[in-house]
């Protein structure tokens, strides 16, 4: 088991209800650069400031609200668009057989609209993220309805973000917290900045 010595956000905090686009997501996605300026500024934030914590808390709010409404814009305002998104071990949670790694934002928000045809109910409810600077991990439990079987679903996927300028390059899906936390120290240790924190092995 791995100790993480990282900003953690739990429980309501992390509440993510939000029936539409807010006032200064509107204008995000008018204002593109503006958007960047922002996730850069926040970026270089120190991991312990409660201003960062704050902003932090928004941006996942921001991010797994439009996932909820299917506001695919919204949620590329925080990815780059090169981001790889990556399923170690093959497949999804959700569709084990789709393939495990996708480039771009067309790519991934294809992967969303295949799982969406079989779980049309989808839903995330955050429970865990993990400030770690250049990296965050984010445990989220995903709750839906299969769309032919009526079977109901509800995995718990831990996600690893890894930075550059706010932006998220690279998505990582795991169902084992650990695995996903020795993902997480890899990215610390390949590109540390001076804002990260750390992941180790338990004593």
């Amino acid at each position: 088991m791995a100790v993480v010595r990282g900003l953690v956000v739990r429980g309501r905090e992390l509440d993510v209800e939000r029936p539409g686009r807010t006032a200064d997501e509107t204008l995000l996605l008018r204002l593109p650069t503006l958007a960047r300026a922002f996730r850069a500024a926040w970026s270089r934030l120190p991991v312990r400031s409660r201003l960062r914590r704050a902003l932090l808390v928004r941006i996942i709010r921001q991010g797994l609200g439009a996932v909820n409404r299917r506001d695919f814009d919204v949620l590329f305002l925080g990815f780059d668009p090169e981001i790889e998104y990556r399923m170690p071990g093959g497949g999804s949670a959700f569709m084990p057989d789709l393939a495990d790694h996708h480039h771009g934002h067309e790519a991934y928000r294809a992967v969303w609209q295949t799982i969406l045809e079989s779980f049309a109910d989808l839903r995330a409810t955050p429970e865990e993220l993990i400030d770690l600077g250049e990296v965050l991990v984010a445990t989220t439990v995903y709750i839906g309805t299969g769309a032919g079987s009526g079977v109901p679903i509800s995995p718990r996927l831990h996600q690893v973000f890894t930075l550059r300028n706010g932006l998220v390059i690279k998505q990582e899906d795991f169902q084992d917290r650990d695995e996903a936390l020795a993902a997480a120290a890899a990215e610390v240790q390949a590109a540390p900045s001076p804002h990260s924190l750390s992941v180790s092995p338990s004593a």
